[in-house]
């Protein structure tokens, strides 16, 4: 695969509508697991007897392929985007500082591309005709 290809699972940049797309897309396997995962460890700890080996595996399986899922959706989703408007992939950080994350996500989603320049500077976005 050369490197001017662009790859559709793990994109090197991502368009608002791409992001949305992904974000949703992931969000409800995240959600679902989340909520699997709190029934099991509510269950196991109201009932010390029904932790069993059985239930410990699911646990660990089950936070495995939620830590999974958040990290495809900050690496393969979220930095893209951020690298898509021209801004530094530290701002990632953002996204772990409760309030601001949604008002970040919303950002992105209504920043246009390459909004920022090479030093992280505002640009003027250019009309289209």
């Amino acid at each position: 695969m050369k490197k001017s290809e662009q790859s559709i699972v793990f994109p090197r940049r991502i368009g608002r509508l791409g992001l949305l797309c992904r974000y949703v897309v992931v969000l409800f396997p995240l959600t679902f697991i989340s909520a699997v995962l709190k029934g099991i460890v509510h269950a196991t700890l109201h009932k010390p007897s029904t932790r069993t080996l059985k239930t410990l595996t699911w646990e660990v399986v089950l936070l495995v392929l939620l830590v999974s899922l958040m990290y495809y959706v900050v690496r393969y989703t979220i930095l893209p985007r951020i690298h898509d408007i021209g801004a530094h992939g530290a701002l990632t950080i953002l996204l772990f500082v409760p309030i601001v994350n949604v008002a970040f996500l919303l950002l992105l989603l209504c920043l246009p591309p390459n909004v920022f320049g090479e030093r992280g500077g505002l640009r003027q976005a250019t009309p289209v005709d």
